[in-house]
């Protein structure tokens, strides 16, 4: 084992006793032997924390505490990191058996920094909805004005990157967007892995919060030297209506077929792109 680069998994809670379970076992079933798993529990008061003594034996550091957010409980859980490799999976989430072992398999054969893949996206009782089909090339013009897919939840980053670049604390939803962007920005190398590496529930922070969530996407993309306007049109404009549309359609008697299809579509015309870059 002591050959095998140690990877550090980094688990962010509060109070999510109903799933934080599943995603501890996700990272303690890994098919892959050499992690260190890391828990950072921001205080929680409804059974959470019960659920984490329950798998102490497996859990190399936990802390249950008071913080300012996701991007403090991030940084906090990075810096108790020994790997090589550090991917962040929130409570609720969870990793396809074999995630780690892929990803390292891929790091062991590649100079790539960043690694990420496709995104299974399942509703409150873990049925799969549809798969987020990742961007397969990424440069700063992928990020211009939006937070393209590139799923956090599947995303290992070399450890020493973080010596450099850490969560902007001030940001509570957009945060991967902003620090994407500056990995992005200083030219560290992407690379996908074209299987999904882990699975989200599409009722998260940002899927709830979502006008807070374009709001602070936009002011990052502004920070980042973004057209005002554009960015103004895209993300409180156009992303506001495509919500409001979607959430509409999910209540309608067809609604979800509608959706099925679009999403079906939008993928063969991504895929189509790329094969032609290819």
């Amino acid at each position: 084992m002591s050959e095998l680069p140690l990877v550090s998994i980094v688990t962010v809670v509060k109070n999510c006793v109903q799933h934080i379970e599943e995603t501890i076992k996700s990272v303690i079933n890994q098919t892959y032997p050499n992690i260190e798993y890391i828990i950072i529990d921001g205080g929680s008061v409804d059974g959470t924390v019960d659920i984490i003594k329950k798998y102490d034996d497996y859990i190399d550091y936990w802390i249950s505490e008071p913080d300012s957010g996701i991007s403090a409980a991030f940084n906090k859980g990075i810096r108790c990191c020994k790997g090589e490799l550090i991917g962040l999976i929130n409570a609720g989430d969870k990793y396809e058996v074999d995630a780690v072992k892929t990803v390292v398999n891929t790091y062991l054969n590649s100079s790539g920094n960043v690694f990420y893949s496709d995104l299974k996206c399942i509703d409150e009782d873990g049925k799969e909805k549809y798969i987020l089909k990742a961007e397969k090339h990424v440069n700063k013009k992928t990020f211009k004005y939006r937070m393209p897919a590139v799923p956090h939840p599947t995303i290992f980053i070399k450890s020493c990157i973080y010596k450099h670049i850490m969560f902007d604390e001030n940001y509570h939803y957009a945060m991967d967007y902003d620090f994407l962007r500056n990995l992005v920005n200083k030219s560290y190398s992407f690379i996908y892995i074209d299987k999904p590496l882990s699975s989200i529930r599409i009722i998260g922070k940002s899927n709830i919060f979502f006008k807070e969530t374009i709001n602070e996407v936009y002011n990052i993309s502004i920070k980042f030297g973004d057209n005002k306007l554009i960015s103004y049109i895209y993300n409180k404009i156009y992303l506001y209506i495509k919500n409001c549309l979607i959430k509409k359609l999910n209540n309608h008697k067809h609604g979800k077929n509608i959706l099925f299809i679009y999403r079906k579509i939008k993928t063969i015309l991504r895929l189509n792109k790329y094969n032609q870059l290819e």
